[in-house]
């Protein structure tokens, strides 16, 4: 079963944690690094202090421990949580896989293996989290991570499916972990970076995003991409093109997921063992997941896999030469000694002079000015809330980036809210790149294109109201949802951040407003702003908005010649795809990003309010007020208007002014096709 030992992993933890004399231990918050060693000796133990990790992953095998109803061996446990305790380090417990004598689903088999089966129910399971909690709480662990690689046949049979997963593991498994220790932390979901392992964890986050207090996750990818395959940075932070599959942060922004990320399972398999080139080529992998960790400020954590290889143990072990370290023996001639009993490969050896040489990877060394809890640039934002700051090692606080800007010219009369946009003239424009575009639908069957999307966006001010218009130009339009949940279908929504006070989340003074075209059609998201109203109409491929926004809906902004309004916005796009969640949204175009996946004031742009004279009027000269239950165009359909309905209302009496146009541009963005499911433990590719 070594290969399925092995196979436990997450992206994991962060904790504080008694420091052993002469080792620098990470604290909660800072970078670490650590080590998969399964049900460890001593010796192995010695082993990790002398490569200089913090933390060890070790595997609690629900089917080892828990023998029936209310019997449980936890003696193996405690030894391993008090010799790690003993020297100093972190310890992280992976809990999986089902005991032959639970009650599992009636199905076909197609393994010999029971572990990877669907318990009936979840009482057992229950039961034992429960059990082992409060058993190795008392010995300060505190970090519980619920099954490993799921996604994989293996672990977590593919008849059973994810949702099964989530039920019958993750949902009462972090229940049972809060309940016998309410300061202990649940990680998940271990997924493996293999095959469509995005779609595999998409499902998973649509569920359980609120569930982790740290993403786990496991990737044994190429530090370089190679011959059309994946590298490490493809598979966690940007996808390598658009067909290929989404990274884990893609996904963690989609599902507005904020945690720390560890890596708790990557590493090279120097195969054959012994082979100079492939010890060095494991040595540059140990080395190169470590620059990269130090290059992203979320991820904080890698667990390297493994300390020791199986094959001297295990001669039919067919993962051998992962191992940082060799045994000069197999370990049933007795009780082997480090250093004596082991070759130390080139991997080991770097690991420690690169953990010597760079303290800040164990939360030791120097405190940067972005990562010192101080306003350095006294702006009302510290630290990595600054948008100055990259990361915790970036030492100037001040250099915010600049803000997209939107002019606001001021009006000389009143625009008339109808819908139609002809009294708006185009006055300067920016063009949002591939970047601007979010796919949501990930893992469909088929690519998604959003080239048939453009957005128009204008601003004008007239004492002490702000008028936005919207063009969009879509070839279908699609407005089925209620007003609750239009964010699924075609619309817009908007955002804005009164007192300029950033900051990740919305706090009191934050508005966001949504509009779809048919009745009813504002939303508020965000705040307590009244008065906002949005009238819209569609002609040929054009969906139009206009809105009048009151200052008393934002009234910590200031309305005045040179004023700037924290403000950001968005077009949800919906073509009446197939997608797997049934809704048909494709994904988003944003001004900034800071509301689709994530609530980010710290990152709006503003809208620049102009005191001057609008560049020139295209007055279109009289014309009849559209009736607003008249669509044409290929929407070929009636949305009846009602004035009375929600905020969406029309304004009349007004003349037509000019105003600003500001192209936001196309986009194009395809989700790959999923790729048939790989059973392999390992994938290189």
């Amino acid at each position: 079963m070594r290969a399925l030992a092995t196979a436990a992993s997450i992206l994991v933890v962060l904790a504080l944690v008694s420091s052993a004399p002469g080792r620098v231990l990470a604290q909660i918050g800072t970078e670490s690094v650590g080590m998969n060693t399964h049900v460890p000796a001593d010796d192995v133990l010695d082993a990790c202090v002398d490569a200089g990790v913090a933390w060890v992953r070790i595997d609690a095998n629900w089917r080892d421990l828990h023998r029936g109803p209310g019997s449980f061996d936890f003696a193996e446990m405690e030894r391993v949580a008090r010799s790690a305790s003993a020297r100093g380090l972190h310890v992280f417990v992976t809990l999986a896989y089902t005991p032959d004598w639970v009650p599992r689903v009636d199905r076909p088999r197609t393994d010999a293996y029971g572990g990877n089966d669907e318990p009936l129910g979840s009482s057992e399971w229950v039961e034992f989290v429960d059990a082992i909690v409060r058993r190795l709480r008392p010995l300060g662990i505190t970090h519980y991570g619920l099954w490993n690689e799921a996604n994989l046949d293996g672990f977590w049979e593919e008849a059973a499916g994810l949702d099964a997963w989530v039920d019958k593991i993750v949902l009462p498994g972090a229940a049972a972990v809060r309940a016998a220790c309410p300061d202990c932390r649940v990680l998940g979901p271990e997924l493996a970076n293999v095959g469509p392992s995005d779609v595999a964890l998409d499902v998973v986050l649509s569920r359980t995003a609120g569930t982790w207090d740290i993403v786990t996750h496991h990737t044994y990818q190429a530090i370089e991409t190679s011959g059309g395959s994946d590298s490490i940075d493809n598979a966690l932070v940007r996808r390598r093109s658009p067909l290929s599959r989404a990274s884990l942060r893609e996904l963690l922004d989609l599902h507005g997921v904020d945690r720390e990320v560890w890596i708790t399972e990557t590493g090279y398999r120097a195969d054959p063992p012994g082979s100079t080139s492939e010890e060095g080529a494991q040595r540059d992998y140990v080395l190169g997941a470590l620059d990269r960790q130090r290059a992203h400020a979320w991820w904080t954590n890698t667990f390297f896999y493994e300390i020791v290889d199986c094959g001297i143990d295990q001669p039919g072990c067919d993962i051998d030469g992962f191992g940082l370290l060799r045994p000069a023996r197999p370990a049933s001639g007795g009780p082997r000694a480090f250093p004596a009993d082991y070759r130390q490969k080139p991997a080991f050896v770097a690991l420690r002079e690169r953990l010597d040489a760079d303290p800040e990877l164990l939360g030791g060394g120097p405190t940067h000015t972005c990562d010192n809890g101080l306003d350095d640039d006294a702006d009302g934002h510290a630290d990595l809330a600054d948008r100055g700051c990259a990361n915790e090692h970036d030492d100037d606080e001040s250099d915010d980036p600049a803000r997209r800007s939107l002019e606001a010219l001021r009006n000389p009369t009143d625009v008339v809210l109808d819908g139609r946009l002809d009294e708006w003239s185009a006055d300067g424009f920016v063009t949002l790149d591939l970047h601007d575009w979010f796919a949501s639908a990930i893992g469909l069957l088929g690519p998604i294109v959003a080239n048939d999307l453009g957005v128009e966006l204008g601003a004008r001010w007239s004492g002490e109201t702000l008028f936005l218009a919207v063009r969009v130009s879509d070839d279908a339009h699609v407005a089925d949802e209620t007003a609750e949940r239009m964010y699924l279908d075609d619309s817009i929504q908007l955002a804005f951040d009164p007192d300029a006070s950033g900051g990740r989340g919305y706090d009191g003074d934050d508005e966001e407003w949504g509009c779809i075209a048919r009745a009813g059609g504002v939303r508020r998201f965000a705040g307590d702003g009244e008065g906002v109203l949005c009238v819209t109409s569609r002609e040929g491929r054009t969906t139009s908005y206009e809105l009048a926004i009151p200052h008393a809906a934002i009234p910590e902004a200031s309305f005045g010649a040179s004023a700037r309004l924290r403000f950001s916005m968005l077009v949800n796009e919906d073509d009446g795809a197939d997608t797997r969640d049934g809704t048909g949204r494709e994904g988003w175009l944003e001004l900034t990003r800071s509301i689709g996946a994530f609530k980010d004031p710290g990152s709006f742009g503003e809208i620049v309010l102009v005191d001057r004279e609008a560049l020139r009027d295209v007055d279109a000269g009289p014309r009849t007020e559209p009736d607003a239950s008249t669509w044409d165009g290929d929407a070929g359909r009636s949305v009846p208007h009602d004035p009375g309905a929600g905020c969406s209302c029309r304004a009349s009496g007004a003349t037509r002014s000019p105003a600003t146009l500001v192209l936001l541009g196309l986009a194009l963005a395809v989700v790959r096709a999923p790729r048939a499911r790989s059973r392999r433990k390992r994938e290189t590719s």
